[in-house]
């Protein structure tokens, strides 16, 4: 994984890998960081969630049955997500806006990044809470998840797969899909919830509910992946504090770090 991180990043500032601005700009945050007496970074947390994720397996056209290998940019994301800690042990990001290109795979990758969360972030009683802005996105979401299950546990004998939701009993741990209906989503605990598709939400409700579900939690996470429509009309709503381009677009929003990422 270091290698293949390493490489990604000597292209990116070579100019070997054509990259935008804002790539530009997170591959020297990056670096910037890694320096930084603030924060901790964990090779090793990095390596376990590339690591699951190659266990599972594609479904579909010619990738079908074949390991989900990330790309070099997927793991950029993976290692500022999961790789910066706090000096508390409590995750650097906790929050992550995901702007990507049509059919580059950001259902995939928070797909299974869901799974991972179920059963091998170390969370007892994990909440896993796959959202969208209708509940035919969400469940196209899950059967995702559903199929990444099936090629991770192919004997059934640690998961239990249903139509809308996934359990696992060993932590006392679920993934559940929800339609974007805020008044649907209290009562949760959540641990890491997806809101897939956000560039098409009308309002930040159902996001904001999920965020506030997750305070008992010492190391939520939440994930927006969106297209790349180059419209921050949303996080606007969110009264961001302070928003910077030239950092990546690194945006604090009252106590949270946001990670946002372009591609």
């Amino acid at each position: 994984m270091e290698l293949t991180l390493e490489n990604y990043i000597s292209d990116v500032e070579s100019g070997k890998l054509i990259s935008g601005l804002y790539v530009k700009n997170a591959v020297k945050r990056y670096k910037k960081d890694l320096l930084n007496p603030k924060w901790i970074y964990d090779s090793s947390k990095v390596d376990k969630v590339v690591n699951f994720i190659a266990k599972l397996k594609h479904f579909t056209g010619k990738y079908n049955k074949k390991p989900f290998i990330l790309e070099p940019w997927q793991v950029f994301i993976i290692a500022n997500l999961y790789g910066f800690y706090n000096v508390d042990g409590t995750r650097r990001f906790q929050t992550a806006y995901l702007e990507m290109a049509r059919k580059q795979g950001k259902t995939a990758l928070v797909a299974a990044l869901s799974l991972y969360h179920l059963v091998e972030d170390g969370e007892s009683g994990a909440e896993i809470l796959f959202a969208a802005n209708s509940l035919e996105q969400a469940r196209i979401g899950f059967k995702f998840v559903h199929a990444f299950a099936t090629s991770y546990d192919r004997r059934g004998q640690k998961l239990k797969k249903y139509r809308a939701d996934m359990l696992y009993p060993a932590r006392n741990s679920f993934i559940k899909t929800l339609s974007a209906d805020a008044s649907k989503l209290d009562g949760y605990n959540c641990s890491f919830g997806i809101v897939d598709e956000y560039h098409s939400a009308p309002n930040s409700q159902v996001r904001d509910v999920i965020r506030s579900s997750q305070g008992m939690r010492t190391n939520p996470m939440l994930i927006c992946p969106r297209l790349l429509l180059l419209s921050f009309s949303l996080l606007k709503i969110d009264s961001i504090r302070s928003y910077r381009p030239g950092a990546a677009g690194t945006i604090i929003l009252k106590s949270h770090m946001y990670l946002q990422l372009l591609y």
